[in-house]
Parts: C-alpha cells; structure tokens; sequence
C-alpha cells in the first residue's frame, strides 16, 4: 500500500485543516486516477456487490462499530467505485477495524492481491467527531498495476502494516 504520512509528520500532530486538505487531495486524486484507469481499460470485469447489499454491510458496519455514516457515492469509471465518508467518535477502535469493514464492503477472493476484488476501486474515510479526517484507505485495480494506499493523521491509526 501507498503511505502518505509523510516522516516528518511522524514528529508532530497534523493540524485539523492539513488532515482535510489531505484527505481532500487523496479523494480528487483517487477519483482522476479510476477515470483514467476506466478509460484506458474498459472491458475489465468485477464482480460488484448489489447496492442493496452493499448498503445492508455499510449499515451493519456502521451498527457494529457505532459509525454515523456521512456520505456514500456509488462512482461508475465503469462499474461501481465506492466512495463511503463515515464519522466516530471511536478513533482508534475504527482504525483498528478498517481491515474487517473493508473485507465486509469490498471482499476480495482468491490469492493475488492484485485480482479478485468485488469493485474495481474503493476508498473510505474516517472522521472524527469534528469531521476532521484521522483515516483513509484507497485501491484501484481496473488495469494491469492495481494499488492500495493508506493516510492517517497519526501513526497510530494506520489500519494496515507499512513501511
């Protein structure tokens, strides 16, 4: 996965406005990215949860992990790219359940990392009880190099392992 807390943000918290503008720029990039990706790779095919059923495990992630959920966008680059905004006042329990949330929303089959993922990208942040951003997690795999990334506006509420 992609880090974006930069070292020298490891030294000192990073402000309210700096974790929006942040994570402002990770959704415009993600989004550009997965247009160009459906441009450029359109006969791609995933497997796509329902909305319905999409909405049922957003519903009962959001009841488990007493989550209000702030904003779901259901982009088409060309099928379905979740775009899901949740806010808790649990930061870091959240952060410690994002892989869970994320393999109940966007679940993945087999064993390559780069194939098998039911939506062709996802991303899903995390606010606080402020609406400031403490967690983003992306990935897009329509094309040949799939990725993943992480932001989190502290080390300690990365959800996945990183370097």
């Amino acid at each position: 996965m992609r880090d974006s807390l930069l070292s020298s943000e490891k030294a000192r918290p990073i402000t309210a406005a700096t974790a929006r503008r942040d994570a402002k720029r990770i959704r415009a990039r993600w989004v550009a990215d997965i247009v160009r990706r459906g441009r450029q790779e359109p006969t791609q095919r995933f497997a796509n949860l329902r909305a319905s059923e999409f909405r049922r495990r957003l519903d009962a992630a959001a009841a488990r992990y007493d989550l209000t959920v702030k904003s779901v966008r259901l982009l088409h680059p060309r099928q379905v790219a979740p775009l899901v905004i949740v806010q808790t006042h649990h930061d870091l329990a959240l952060a410690r359940a994002i892989p869970a949330i994320e393999k109940s929303l966007d679940p993945h089959t087999g064993h390559n990392d780069q194939r098998g993922w039911a939506f062709e990208a996802f991303l899903f942040e995390a606010q606080d009880e402020r609406g400031v951003p403490f967690v983003v997690i992306e990935n897009a795999f329509r094309g040949g190099n799939g990725y993943g990334g992480q932001w989190a506006r502290s080390e300690a509420l990365f959800p996945f392992a990183h370097g």
